[in-house]
C-alpha cells in the first residue's frame, strides 16, 4: 500500500491533484487549498512538496531551465544544401553546371563536413595540394590540369563570399591572397604559317576528297524481298562523285565565318548570334549591347578583311535577321561550324591542341603585334579588365628580331665610333 499524505489527493482519470494544509502557527484554524493538473502521481508529489514548502515559508528555488546543446556547426556541406538553390538562380547555366561538377567532384569531399568558419586560406592551399596529389591522380587515370584545380579554388572563395552576403559567416575567413597552381602559358594562337595553311585548307578541294576517302568504309549488302536487287548502304560518300562537290561547296562556303571570327575575336556564341541590325558597314562597326558571357557592350571595328567576310554573306535580297545563313536563310547551327573546323584543321596539319576559341586568341595577338595597347585591345575583346588582357602580351617572333637587329646595330656603330661594346660612348 501506498503511504497516506494527509491532505493530498490526486485522481488518476482526471490527472487533477487537490492539496489542503493547515497553516503552521494558525492554531488549526487557517488552512489553505490548491487544486491543480498533474500527469502522474509522482509528478503531483512533487507539486505537493512545493506547495508545503511554500505555506512554511521555505523559499522555492526554481530548478534552472535545461540548457539547449549547441547548435552544430555550420559546415561547407550544410550552407550549400540550403542555400545551393537561391545561388545558382544567379549564375549562367554554364557557370550553374561547372561549379556544380567542381563541388560534388572535388570540393565537398575534402571540405565538405569542415565549418565554413575555418576555411582559411590554409585549408584552400590544401585543397589545391591535394587535387595536385599524383596517387590521388592515379585513381581518375589522369591528373587534374592546374587550370581545373585553380577553378575549384576560386569556387570555394565565391561559396565563402556568398556565406557572408547570406549572413551565414561574419567575415570571409581567407584572409590573405591564396597561392594558386602554377598554369604554364600556352601558345595556342596561330602562326603565319598555320593561319595560310587553315585558311589554304578551304581551297584544297584535292585534300578535301582525299579526307572523304580516308573516311570511308565498306559499304553493307543487304536484300529484301522489296528490293528487286541486293543493295548497299553505308560507306559514305565517294571522293569523285558530285555529292562530295556539293560538301566540298558547303565546307568552302565556312571561309569567311572563320576570317570573321580571327578578325573581330568574338567568341563563338557571340559570332553566331551575330545579328545585321549589328552591322554598320558605313562605318565600319559591329556592336553588341551585351556579350552572352560578360553582358558587357562591345563596339568591335571592322578590317577589310573583316568587310569582305561579310559581303560573302550578304544576301542580295532582304537581310535576314541572322548574318550567318545558308541559301534557304536558314540560321548556320554550331554542329556544321564545328565540323568545317575540325575538317580544316586536318587538311591544314594542325595536330596540336587548337580550339575554335583559338582564334579569338590569334585576333589578340595579331592586335598585340601591331602595337595596340592593352586598353584598347580589351576594350575591343570586352574583356572586364587588362589583367585578363594580358596573358596575350607576348612579343612576336618578329619583334624579337626587330629587338635583336637593333642590338646589332648599336654594337656597329660603337665599334665604328672607337669604343668596345659595353664601354661608354665616346664624346
Amino acid at each position: 500500500m501506498r503511504p497516506l499524505t494527509p491532505g493530498f489527493k490526486w485522481d488518476p482519470k482526471t490527472k487533477v491533484a487537490s492539496f489542503v494544509r493547515y497553516v503552521p502557527g494558525g492554531c488549526g484554524k487557517t488552512r489553505r487549498k490548491r487544486t491543480v493538473s498533474a500527469a502522474t502521481r509522482a509528478k503531483a508529489l512533487e507539486l505537493w512538496a512545493a506547495f508545503d514548502r511554500e505555506l512554511r515559508g521555505e523559499t522555492v528555488v526554481p530548478p534552472p531551465p535545461p540548457v539547449p546543446p549547441p547548435p552544430p556547426p555550420l559546415t561547407l556541406a550544410t550552407f550549400l544544401a540550403a542555400e545551393w538553390d537561391a545561388i545558382q538562380r544567379r549564375l549562367a547555366p554554364s557557370t550553374r553546371q561547372s561549379y556544380r561538377s567542381l563541388l560534388d567532384r572535388h570540393i565537398l569531399p575534402v571540405l565538405g563536413a569542415l565549418p565554413l568558419s575555418e576555411i582559411t586560406a590554409v585549408r584552400v592551399e590544401d585543397l589545391i595540394a591535394t587535387l595536385q596529389d599524383p596517387t590521388r591522380s592515379s585513381a581518375r587515370k589522369r591528373p587534374l590540369s592546374p587550370a581545373t584545380v585553380n577553378a575549384a579554388a576560386r569556387v570555394v572563395n565565391a561559396m565563402l563570399r556568398q556565406a557572408v552576403e547570406r549572413g551565414a559567416l561574419p567575415t570571409d575567413p581567407v584572409q590573405r591572397q591564396v597561392a594558386m597552381a602554377h598554369v604554364p602559358a600556352l601558345a595556342l594562337e596561330l602562326s603565319d604559317a598555320e593561319y595560310r595553311r587553315f585558311f589554304a585548307a578551304f581551297d584544297d578541294r584535292a585534300g578535301f576528297r582525299r579526307l572523304l576517302d580516308a573516311k570511308r568504309r565498306p559499304s553493307r549488302v543487304t536484300t529484301s524481298a522489296a528490293f528487286r536487287v541486293a543493295r548497299r548502304f553505308g560507306g559514305r560518300v565517294l571522293p569523285d562523285s558530285a555529292a562530295a562537290d556539293v560538301l566540298f561547296a558547303r565546307f568552302r562556303g565556312l571561309r569567311p565565318l572563320f576570317l570573321l571570327a580571327v578578325e573581330t575575336g568574338l567568341r563563338q556564341a557571340d559570332l553566331l548570334d551575330l545579328r545585321w541590325v549589328q552591322v554598320d558597314r558605313v562605318g565600319r562597326w559591329i556592336r553588341i549591347e551585351a556579350m552572352r558571357k560578360t553582358k558587357r557592350e562591345v563596339l568591335v571595328p571592322l578590317t577589310e578583311v573583316a568587310l569582305q567576310a561579310l559581303a560573302a554573306f550578304t544576301p542580295t535580297g532582304d537581310l535576314p535577321e541572322f548574318v550567318f545563313t545558308d541559301a534557304d536563310g536558314k540560321r548556320i547551327g554550331l554542329a556544321r561550324v564545328l565540323a568545317a573546323f575540325k575538317t580544316a584543321k586536318q587538311l591544314a596539319g594542325l595536330t596540336r591542341r587548337f580550339r575554335f576559341h583559338d582564334l579569338r586568341h590569334s585576333c589578340a595577338c595579331r592586335l598585340v603585334a601591331a602595337n595596340v595597347n592593352l586598353p584598347q585591345i580589351a576594350s575591343w575583346l570586352g574583356h572586364t579588365s587588362t589583367r585578363v588582357t594580358e596573358r596575350y602580351a607576348r612579343p612576336s617572333t618578329a619583334a624579337m628580331v626587330a629587338a635583336r637587329d637593333a642590338l646589332d646595330r648599336r654594337a656597329v656603330e660603337t665599334t665604328e665610333h672607337g669604343n668596345a661594346p659595353g664601354d661608354p660612348p665616346a664624346r
